[in-house]
Parts: C-alpha cells; structure tokens; sequence
C-alpha cells in the first residue's frame, strides 16, 4: 500500500476530492477493487472470460470485435469498457483508447480512480459514511459492502455507518 497509495491520495486532493472520510472510503475501494494488492492490476481472467462478459456491449461501448478482451477491467477502480477508456482517458489527456494498458501505469490508474471517484460524487456518500451508496457508485452493487465497513471501522473507530444505524 505504501507504494501505491501517495499517487492516489495525491490524485484524489488534486481534484477535490480528499475529505478524510473520502480517503478511508478510497482505501477500502482500492482494497476490494485491487483484491488487496493496492496496486493497479488487470481484471482476473483471460480473453475467452473477457469475451464472454464484455463482447459486443453497447452499455461499454464495445462496438468491434475483440473490444471485451481489450476493454477488460484494469486499475485500482477496474475501468471497463471502450467508452469509458476513451471518456476517463479524455478526462486525463491520455490515450486509453488506443492505450488501453496505459490503465496499469500507477500515475494514470490514480487518475483516473481521482476522476472516477469525482465524477461520481462519491466523496459525497463517503462524508455521510454511507458506504452502501459508495459500493453502488463505484460497482453498481453491494460487492464488497462488509469489507468496506470493516475498513471504515478500522480508520474511524467513532463512526457508525448509515447501514447499521437503519
């Protein structure tokens, strides 16, 4: 984590984005999105996987063939998708489309884990400690909820979260 982590919390405050709760919910995320490396890595799985879950999505952009195995998840966030290569690539001024590895690079990863995060307002859920709403923001779902809390609870000691007060 030491190696990894300055590049995203330095990505984080460079847009905005680096409340302490904002910090521990970025941890916990890259934990659960990393599978606890903290470093940027590649989706688990190989092409014939990437095919099958990602070929020919137009909610991903994925209009050409071998576009699932290209566009497969990479970086602390897992970014997926041509078009979300090309947006959050956009976003940096980095080629992601055509550079699809660049996403492993630490300071791109960062980046766009920061603009990711930013674009999403999840350091908004992340200031309420609703860590429900920043696991739906960041995957979409409850994936990795409880280890999210148990993060959360480990950095903020003092902090009860939205899903155990209700």
């Amino acid at each position: 984590m030491t190696t990894y982590w300055p590049a995203v919390c330095l990505a984080l405050e460079a847009v905005g984005q680096g409340s302490i709760r904002s910090l521990v919910g970025a941890i916990g995320t890259v934990a659960i999105e990393t599978a606890s490396t903290f470093a940027p890595i590649n989706e688990y799985g190989g092409d014939a996987y990437f095919a099958r879950l990602y070929e020919g999505r137009s909610d991903l952009g994925n209009n050409q063939p071998g576009d699932g195995a290209r566009y497969h998840g990479r970086g602390f966030i897992q970014l997926t998708g041509r078009a979300n290569y090309r947006s959050y690539g956009r976003l940096i001024d980095v080629d992601l489309e055509n550079h699809p590895e660049l996403a492993l690079d630490l300071d791109v990863a960062a980046k766009v884990f920061a603009v990711y995060w930013q674009s999403r307002d999840i350091q908004a859920a992340a200031d309420r400690e609703d860590w429900p709403a920043v696991r739906q923001k960041v995957q979409g779902g409850s994936a990795g909820l409880a280890r999210l809390i148990a993060i959360a609870h480990a950095l903020l000691p003092s902090a009860l979260t939205r899903s155990e007060a209700a």
